[in-house]
């Protein structure tokens, strides 16, 4: 690419990055660094994959500290590994909820621990707003001399047992309708009930009502989001017919059709699954049963891994009722440090 066409590319990113990060300060009314808008114009599109960094890295609070590694003699690897390298040895785990599951991957070439920016379709992160500033630095990360390992302190939780069918990928938005949803959750709602006592004592009903909606409506608690969802199941029931564009807050309870739109958002392109110990949750398109549950010091949520010898592959952010945020398991293991690869 052209310099002329490089300048081009970063000028149309950054017009419409600026809005986008407009809204950003707007919302959190605090200073944005480069890894808040990373996250925000993740949908942006750019004909150079390097450009989605290089392109809003002057409209970031920590800009000096990025602006000498700009070179477009580097690889799209390179530059997303300068990134993460910058946060990852400052202790902001929160980088690695953007990682993992090549099923969204551009960038095989990655560590699966690093973030592959120039895929637009991933999954949003379970996490609040990654979390940078000033804050204490609770991990202490570090890189092979090569930077294809990353060593981190993490605590094992436990591992998938079993998970559900997952939504097709070739539904569209259209076709995202009750009927093909039924089947979907049902299924996993049968696994939820199967599954042991949770570690928290609560209701596994409940748990698995919140789970579907990644407990993102905290102004409801346990039961009235447990009511929902049954009027939810209701629905599912008295009008199969409904197709996806019939489905509207006009027709619809408007709590019940909130609760089904934030679940198909949250749900898709992922997997549910449980384990031994009894947790359930939400993880990567890629999970599968045999992978492990880590918590990392310092991240805001788990993660599954999958081991590889000695080392393990990230595969993805995970959400676990009981387990995520300044919530942790107090089962009194020790944190070890292991290898992502």
């Amino acid at each position: 690419m052209t310099s002329d066409s490089n300048e081009r590319a970063i000028v149309d990113l950054a017009i419409s990055s600026a809005f986008k990060v407009a809204q950003v300060r707007n919302y959190f009314d605090t200073p944005s660094e480069l890894l808040d808008l990373l996250s925000t114009t993740l949908v942006s599109a750019v004909s150079d994959p390097r450009d989605k960094v290089y392109a809003i890295v002057g409209l970031a609070d920590d800009r000096d500290k990025f602006i000498e590694m700009i070179d477009y003699q580097k690889s799209v690897a390179d530059v997303y590994l300068d990134v993460a390298e910058h946060y990852l040895t400052r202790g902001v785990l929160d980088l690695l909820n953007f990682a993992g599951d090549y099923a969204w991957y551009n960038q095989r070439s990655l560590p699966s621990w690093v973030p592959d920016w120039s895929n637009s379709t991933k999954p949003f992160t379970f996490m609040t707003r990654p979390e940078i500033g000033h804050r204490v630095q609770l991990s202490h990360p570090s890189l092979s001399a090569d930077r294809r390992t990353l060593t981190v302190e993490a605590l094992r939780v436990d591992n998938v047992s079993a998970g559900g069918r997952r939504l097709p990928l070739s539904f569209s938005e259209r076709q995202l309708s009750v009927i093909p949803m039924v089947y979907w959750l049902s299924q996993w709602q049968y696994l939820a009930q199967r599954a042991a006592k949770h570690p928290t004592g609560e209701d596994m009903i409940e748990i698995f009502a919140r789970t579907l909606i990644a407990d993102s409506r905290p102004e409801l608690d346990a039961k009235a989001t447990l009511a929902t969802f049954k009027a939810h199941q209701a629905l599912w029931r008295t009008v199969l017919d409904f197709s996806a564009d019939r489905l509207t807050d006009s027709n619809v309870n408007s709590d019940i059709f909130a609760f089904h739109e934030r679940m198909r958002w949250i749900c898709r392109k992922r997997s549910f699954f449980v384990t031994p110990k009894g947790y359930m949750g939400l993880g990567p398109w890629l999970l599968r049963p045999g992978d492990e549950i880590w918590r990392f010091c310092g991240a805001q949520t788990p993660f599954a891994l999958r081991r590889k010898g000695k080392q393990y592959e990230l595969i993805g952010e995970v959400f676990v009722y009981g387990l995520m945020g300044n919530q942790s398991p107090d089962d009194g293991v020790a944190l070890q440090n292991i290898e992502l690869i």
